[in-house]
């Protein structure tokens, strides 16, 4: 069987698209346990359990996905709520960082990122790190 640059160009691509993938959900869980380790509760209504890493601005904005001012424990219940009327959050959210600080948050928000492995493997150990010193 003959093998074409463009073959090996493609191979290439794929994989390195699957392991940017791997390491995104490896960061996703870290992140995860981190922000419910730090905030041992539900922000919005103060539940212990059943809880899950919201973001105030969707986690599909890469630019701040994994920034920890973006992530906060919730419930499983206000995480959903927040999909529908994120009001309640945002208000949360407010009282505690600024306006000043939301309007910054937006504003990142709307800025393209593409994290690179070396950059994704970095905050995975970042993360890690933080993980052992949260008490």
């Amino acid at each position: 069987m003959k093998t074409n640059k463009k073959n090996l160009t493609t191979l290439r691509v794929f994989k390195m698209r699957h392991n940017k993938k791997k390491l995104i959900a490896k960061l996703d869980r870290l992140v995860s346990e981190y922000v419910r380790k730090r905030d041992k509760r539900c922000v919005t209504c103060n539940k212990t359990t059943d809880l899950t890493c919201s973001h105030l601005i969707t986690r599909g904005c890469m630019s701040l996905r994994f920034n920890l001012m973006n992530c906060n424990a919730q419930c499983k219940g206000c995480n959903l709520l927040h999909e529908y009327r994120p009001e309640r959050y945002t208000q949360w959210w407010i009282n505690k960082y600024g306006l000043e600080e939301y309007e910054a948050l937006v504003t990142k928000s709307k800025q393209i990122k593409r994290f690179t492995e070396e950059e994704l493997e970095a905050l995975i150990q970042a993360m890690k790190q933080l993980i052992k010193e949260v008490k």
